[in-house]
C-alpha cells in the first residue's frame, strides 16, 4: 500500500514538469555519478541564457523541481536502506576500530637454551567467533606467518565515501568560468609579416 501512495505523488509530481524540467531534475539527481557541473546541467537540459550558473539555480528553485528532487531522494533512500544518518552511525563505529581490537601480542620462547629471551609475536585477541563483530567486519585478510598472525583490514573510509557520494552527501565540484558564469574567453594576437620580410 505504502509503495502504492508513492508512486502516485511521483506521478502526479511528475505531472506538474515540463519535459524540460523532468530532464533538468533527472540530471541534478545523477550528477553525483556524471559529475556534470551547473553549468553543464543547464545546457544538457536544453536551457539557454548568458549566465548559466545563476539560470541553473533559478531553474533548481521551482517549487515542483525542487519537490520532484526531495522525492526522488527520499525514494532512492528507502530502496537501498541507506540514509546519511546509518552512514555516519557506520563511519563512527569505523573510526574507533583499531587493529588492537583484533590483535594482541604473547610472548614466545624462541631458544630453550635461552629462556630468558623471548620474541613478542602478534596473535588474535580472542577467537573470530568472540571478537567484537565491528572488529571481524573490518578484517580484509588474516594469515598465519613465521612472524606470527597477519591482520589487513579494509579501507572502509574510502568505501564510506562513496557510498556519501552516492546519496549526494558528499560531493567535491570546481567550476573554472569567465566573467558572470560564462565561458572562459581567449584572444590570440596575430602579427602580418610581408613576404619579402620572412625572405630576409
Amino acid at each position: 500500500m505504502h509503495d502504492l501512495v508513492v508512486a502516485n505523488e511521483m506521478n502526479e509530481l511528475v505531472t506538474l514538469l515540463s519535459t524540460q524540467q523532468l530532464a533538468f531534475a533527472n540530471l541534478v539527481l545523477e550528477q553525483p555519478q556524471t559529475g556534470l557541473s551547473r553549468q553543464e546541467i543547464f545546457e544538457a537540459a536544453g536551457y539557454k541564457g548568458k549566465n548559466r550558473i545563476q539560470g541553473y539555480d533559478k531553474v533548481l528553485g521551482n517549487p515542483n523541481i525542487a519537490a520532484y528532487i526531495h522525492a526522488m531522494k527520499i525514494q532512492a533512500t528507502e530502496k537501498t536502506g541507506l540514509t546519511l544518518e546509518f552512514l555516519d552511525g557506520e563511519l563512527m563505529k569505523l573510526i574507533k576500530t583499531s587493529i588492537t581490537d583484533i590483535v594482541t601480542t604473547k610472548a614466545i620462547v624462541t631458544d630453550p637454551m635461552f629462556p630468558e629471551k623471548v620474541t613478542h609475536v602478534p596473535v588474535l585477541r580472542d577467537s573470530l567467533d568472540n571478537l567484537d563483530k565491528n572488529a571481524t567486519d573490518s578484517i580484509h585478510e588474516i594469515k598465519m606467518t613465521n612472524m606470527g598472525i597477519q591482520v589487513k583490514q579494509y579501507s572502509k573510509l574510502d568505501a564510506m565515501r562513496l557510498a556519501y557520494q552516492r546519496l549526494g552527501g558528499l560531493t567535491e565540484k570546481r567550476e573554472l568560468t569567465g566573467a558572470n558564469g560564462g565561458a572562459i574567453r581567449t584572444s590570440v594576437s596575430v602579427e602580418w609579416v610581408e613576404a619579402d620580410e620572412c625572405d630576409s
